[in-house]
């Protein structure tokens, strides 16, 4: 049974886990999901009661399948393109910019928007049948956003090789080319990434932030010169 709102919100302690629990559709993300992930985001980053946050999927085969093309929105389908690629963006950029320590639980497959969601987190605790992939090309589209990130997590050929592929990247094979920070066994993956989170939530809140705020810069950047590239293209009728 689909859970009435497949996004949750859980508090353990100083701890917020944020769950897509959509697992009976690979945890797709509609536009909806996307703006309510960003409200519990931005909710989170002025809650003085959380000290960090981790991000998952419900289950075990799916951290999320990406943006969801396939349900009926009722809208236009330029509209509803329009409209997820705006809520897309939006949950990147608030996600890139959260002050606060993010460890994403990546308890399967990563993809399309997914991927990108699990690897803007600080630190990314990867189960060992977990895998990320980009797929955007073999559905005739470019990622921008995942250009973006992937070249300022690992540089130039590690996006070019995951984009232009579009080749799925075990976990074991993305931790040795620095995208993702651990990997471990399926029933290890809650207490290594609440000893990620308890241990990064710990540090002093505001040199954490500022620290990281600077690390960002680069990539909230390259984030927004994305946006407006896709709008251009977009508006351009180059993609639709």
């Amino acid at each position: 049974m689909a859970a009435t709102n497949p996004i949750v919100l859980d508090r353990r302690g100083e701890v917020a886990w944020l769950i897509i629990d959509r697992a009976g559709k690979a945890n797709a993300l509609s536009a909806e999901m996307m703006q309510q992930m960003s409200a519990q985001v931005a909710a989170c980053g002025v809650d003085a009661a959380v000290k960090a946050l981790v991000v998952t999927g419900a289950g075990q085969r799916a951290f999320s399948g990406g943006v969801d093309f396939r349900t009926a929105t009722g809208l236009p389908e330029a509209e509803a393109r329009r409209l997820r690629s705006e809520r897309l963006f939006e949950l990147l950029i608030a996600l890139a910019g959260f002050p606060k320590p993010v460890v994403t639980r990546m308890n399967g497959v990563a993809s399309g928007g997914g991927a990108m969601l699990a690897l803007l987190a600080d630190w990314v605790v990867a189960s060992d049948a977990a895998a990320l992939a980009l797929p955007e090309i073999d559905l005739g589209g470019p990622t921008m956003p995942g250009l973006a990130i992937l070249t300022y997590l690992g540089g130039a050929a590690v996006a070019s090789d995951l984009v232009q592929s579009a080749r799925r990247m075990p976990a074991a094979e993305a931790q040795a080319r620095g995208l993702i920070g651990e990997v471990v066994a399926q029933d290890a993956l809650d207490a290594a990434t609440e000893r990620a989170a308890l241990l990064l939530g710990s540090k002093p809140a505001q040199a954490f932030a500022l620290n990281k705020r600077w690390l960002r810069r680069p990539l909230l950047e390259s984030l927004h010169a994305a946006e407006a590239e896709h709008r251009r293209l977009r508006a351009s009728g180059e993609i639709h």
